[in-house]
């Protein structure tokens, strides 16, 4: 066991490299302070500063547009352009773009998020880190990895507890998708292009006016398909293939200047691979797989939502926020990768519907804004499973009906004591519950019921929350701003949608994890913002640390298998840089870096007991060091214009789980990206590569070995009109 004193300054053993790197964040940004209020600076000419310059990034992580380097929030955004430059597909490949983040999924229709070591490696739990679409929250991890739709304006991915704003499931973040508006003029591109492993993919965005300035449209659609970088022997196939197709239909009416009315329908449809692990034994070479299952999944997702928003007047905005969505899906797993061997294999079938309405009322004055607002939100949660649970084997049927019902109020007030000292306050009231009907039989490969082992009806679990918040925030000139921030949320409970017996579903639901949290921050611009250095320092504390747990025993009564459970306490600290230099008109680069350490503090509440106790380990999907650095060139070249990407990124080891046993090694990815446009055409070749080094790492489970995906690259077309 690794001991993880609390009483040990938190910051004083981060790698020399990152502290000096935090230096010159930090004296770049003061040199420009000084530089801003008079002193010996040197005045540069007005077309430098406007030719080589940042651009100025806007976000909503606090409900309201806001400049980002004056934004009291841990807060990443990915634009358009880079979605596209670094050929973001799925959410799995936004690994490296934030500072502090983890994707380790296998998976490629579901990615688990997690933000400085906290979030949920079970999809059918409740997520740490809440993703939402256009303001509208994804309850399940199920289908969340989707986001090849060309419609796409940016990604934010906000760091650091988000309850007051953004409610429960938000105890370590949030990542937003935000999508376009339809355009009052025509608009839009095509773009087709092929790959190794048979891929091949395609997407269309059209955007425009119906009635000029009053109805406007946009239609935005991909398909994406490939045979799979993995061989089954068993099934004499390629395997850990994607198959996916997309749509989204977008409205935007204006009946006046100060209403609106915004209407979108998303769909997709997914018959994507389960990923497939080598068996243990056999050994074999790397991607290669003896599963005798056919794992390809049949799932449909996507939903509706319609917003309001009406400016009453110069200061105030109404809006109303209506959605539903559902996902229906059927699963095949085969965890260990055997021929015959037959634990650990099973089939699901999820059928989500979710229905939330949000209401805000935003204020802009002078010396403070607001926004306040109330939520609903409801969903019906159905999880069938058949499950085989031993060599025999011996088959289980179980059915769960989860139904959850959430209320809450919210208010966050931003308020300028003087013009460069604010002050933030927020609240949040919670009040959830859950209640939960189903049974289970002994079956059989057929799933047949054949006697039933227990049932359950309408047994109900009711949980409230207060999740305050209080940033106190200094702009020292325009170039430095910082802030402190005091903050609680919260991870909601429930149940285990899946038990192998009564006792771990019904009798012991999962108690709510709760954080409290401090972060110090500091933003920066130098040099005629050309250069941009964010730095984040934070320390989080959990109560009832949500986490797997392998046999425990529950009130004396032992349970076989792993079961979503609650851990006493755990704490995360560390260090977070993203910076930005524009060093020529036509050269970026942004380089970001994490330092995260990470610890259990009391591993088992009363009433628990296991088979070994962890206190001390470090939690899981939690690498101690991460990096990344991009850069992008534009170059003229004979007959039209050349933009060159390249990004590097590297992780050290992590574990897989609490009981630190399996590790994903240290790894490190280069990719590369050329984007030809002939002069004078709407035409763009390129051609991207990941993983360019063919680099292959090996991550061990208790049943099999799990391997990325070796070198991929993409080539073809865009036109735009």
């Amino acid at each position: 066991m690794r001991s993880h004193p609390l009483n040990a300054v938190p910051f004083v053993r981060r790698p020399l490299y990152l502290a000096l790197v935090s230096v010159f964040a930090l004296s770049s940004g003061i040199v420009e302070a000084a530089d801003t209020n008079g002193n010996d600076a040197v005045e540069q000419p007005a077309k430098d500063k406007k030719e080589v310059a940042l651009t100025a990034v806007t976000v909503t992580a606090e409900r309201r547009t806001t400049d980002l380097q004056k934004t009291a929030v841990a807060v990443s955004a990915v634009g358009e352009s880079q979605l596209q430059e670094r050929q973001v597909h799925s959410l799995a490949d936004l690994a490296g773009q934030a500072a502090g983040v983890t994707l380790p999924s296998p998976y490629i229709n579901q990615q688990y998020v997690f933000i400085r070591g906290i979030g949920n490696s079970r999809p059918a739990g409740n997520p740490s880190v809440g993703v939402y679409l256009d303001d509208v929250y994804i309850a399940r991890q199920f289908g969340n990895a989707f986001s090849n739709l060309p419609d796409i304006e940016r990604v934010e991915i906000l760091r650091g507890p988000q309850g007051t704003l953004y409610g429960q499931n938000t105890s370590s973040g949030a990542l937003k998708i935000i999508s376009k508006d339809p355009s009052n003029q025509f608009t839009g591109y095509v773009e087709g292009g092929g790959g190794n492993f048979g891929t091949f993919e395609s997407k269309g965005y059209f955007s425009g006016p119906l009635i000029p300035d009053v109805l406007l449209g946009s239609l935005a659609v991909s398909s994406r398909k490939s045979d799979g970088y993995a061989h089954n022997y068993t099934l004499n196939k390629d395997v850990n293939g994607f198959d996916t197709d997309q749509v989204r239909a977008k409205l935007l009416f204006r009946p006046s200047e100060n209403l609106r009315f915004d209407l979108a329908i998303d769909e997709a449809s997914d018959h994507s691979d389960n990923g497939v692990p080598s068996p243990l034994t056999p050994h074999l070479k790397d991607n290669r797989t003896l599963a005798s299952w056919d794992t390809r999944t049949d799932q449909k997702n996507g939903g509706i939502s319609f917003k309001i928003t009406d400016r009453l007047n110069d200061n105030l905005t109404l809006k109303s926020i209506s959605a539903f969505r559902r996902i229906k899906d059927g699963q095949p797993w085969d965890s260990d990768g055997r021929e015959t061997y037959t634990f650990n294999k099973f089939y699901q079938e999820v059928n989500q519907r979710q229905f939330s309405q949000e209401f805000q009322l935003l204020g802009e004055y002078e010396r403070f804004d607001f926004v306040t607002g109330a939520t609903y939100f409801h969903e019906n949660f159905d999880f069938d499973r058949l499950t085989a649970l031993g060599t025999a084997p011996a088959w289980q049927a179980t059915s769960s009906r989860n139904e959850k019902e959430s209320k809450g109020i919210f208010g966050q007030l931003h308020y300028k004591v003087t013009d460069a000292f604010g002050i933030t306050g927020g609240l949040r009231y919670s009040r959830e519950e859950h209640i939960l009907s189903g049974d289970a039989y002994n079956s059989n490969a057929g799933g047949e019921l054949l006697s039933q082992r227990f049932a359950f009806n309408n047994w109900s679990e009711k949980n409230s929350s207060l999740t305050p918040k209080l940033t106190l925030d200094y702009t020292f000139s325009p170039n430095v701003f910082t802030y402190f921030t005091w903050a609680k949320g919260e991870t909601s409970g429930g149940w285990n949608p899946a038990p192998v017996n009564r006792i771990d579903l019904v009798e012991r639901p999962i108690d709510p994890e709760e954080v409290t949290s401090y972060e110090w921050g500091i933003k920066t611009t130098a040099f005629n913002n050309r250069v941009q250095n964010n730095i984040a320092l934070f320390y989080n504390k959990y109560d009832n640390y949500q986490t797997s747990l392998s046999n425990p025993v529950f009130n004396g009564v032992p349970v076989i298998g792993g079961v979503l459970a609650n851990a006493d306490s755990a704490h995360t600290y560390g260090a977070e840089l993203e910076s930005s230099f524009q060093i020529t008109s036509n050269w970026k680069t942004s380089f970001s870096a994490s330092y995260l350490r990470t610890g259990i503090d009391q591993f088992l509440p009363g009433g628990v007991s296991s088979t070994a106790d962890y206190t001390g380990n470090e939690l899981p999907f939690a690498p101690r060091m991460t990096y990344n650095l991009n850069t992008v060139y534009d170059v003229s070249v004979p007959g039209g214009d050349l933009r060159l990407n390249g990004n590097v990124r590297r992780s050290s080891q992590f574990y897989t789980g609490v009981e630190n046993t399996f590790e994903t090694p240290a790894q490190t990815y280069v990719d590369l990206g050329a984007f030809y446009t002939p002069r004078g055409t709407s035409l763009t070749l390129f051609v991207s590569g990941k993983n360019i080094l063919d680099k292959t790492y090996e991550t061990p489970s208790a049943f099999g070995y799990y391997y990325n995906a070796p070198r991929t690259w993409l080539a073809g077309a865009r036109y735009d009109f």
